[in-house]
């Protein structure tokens, strides 16, 4: 279903994006995708080594966050079990006013964007 859709926008000669959430975070679609060289936002699922990697960005700030939600971002090199190469991961945190834990995500993508950039796309 993926694919014939993918092969219709480029045969139109337009640049194809992908972003999905983690349903779509199999190593088969990542490669598909860049054997075809369509650019992706993949949702990751957390994992203890992703976090890890993060352990800097998941230290409460020293004040409190405002109404606007603190936002930390940080990219760095990751090759799952099941992937046959790494990838960039870009991961994400966010504290909002009233809570007590951050929401954290992760996003694997080929995208050469800034990570705050990646975040909003």
């Amino acid at each position: 279903m993926l694919l014939p859709e993918i092969e219709r926008q480029q045969a139109e000669v337009k640049q194809v994006a992908f972003r999905a959430d983690a349903a779509f975070a199999k190593p088969e679609i990542c490669e598909v995708l860049e054997e075809r060289g369509v650019v992706y936002a993949i949702r990751i699922p957390a994992n203890e080594t992703l976090e890890w990697k993060i352990a800097e960005l998941l230290f409460r700030p020293p004040r409190r966050p405002g109404h606007k939600p603190l936002v930390r971002s940080k990219s760095f090199s990751y090759q799952a079990g099941s992937w046959t190469k790494p990838r960039r991961i870009v991961a994400k945190v966010e504290y909002h006013e009233g809570e007590f834990f951050p929401r954290v995500g992760f996003i694997a993508t080929n995208l050469s964007l800034p990570s705050r950039a990646l975040v909003r796309f």
